[in-house]
């Protein structure tokens, strides 16, 4: 059964398919992972997002680190925040699907309280 959230998404057509997973970034050319690897191990490029003044400090030796984070925001796994210069990088990773099995667990567990034999003998 689909969350609240994907129920809504759906409706309004809003849900976005781009994004990247982890396991994606592992298939990337070697200059591309590199930044997708130090994004992802930055505490701030979920959020609010990362500097190329830091992603230069982070991968100096990277040439031509602007190509490599325009490639990846023409893909959608990046996000720019902000205006130049001070144009921030967030990492756009796809929303992982919530499980339902602890739905379908709780349900079961209401039908089997409601068909237990115990509830019936108290009564007589």
């Amino acid at each position: 059964m689909p969350s609240l959230y994907d129920r809504v998404t759906d409706k309004i057509g809003d849900e976005k398919t781009e994004g990247i997973t982890p396991l994606d970034i592992a298939d990337l050319p070697d200059p591309l992972r590199q930044v997708m690897f130090s994004l992802l191990r930055d505490p701030n490029a979920n959020g609010e997002g990362v500097l190329l003044d830091a992603l230069q400090k982070k991968l100096g030796t990277l040439e031509d680190l602007p190509g490599i984070l325009a490639k990846l925001v023409a893909n959608g796994w990046l996000v720019p925040l902000g205006e130049a210069p001070n144009v921030r990088y967030r990492l756009n990773l796809k929303r992982r699907r919530g499980t339902v099995s602890g739905i379908g667990m709780w349900g079961n567990l209401l039908n089997r309280l409601s068909d237990d034999p115990a509830k019936d003998d108290d009564k007589k």
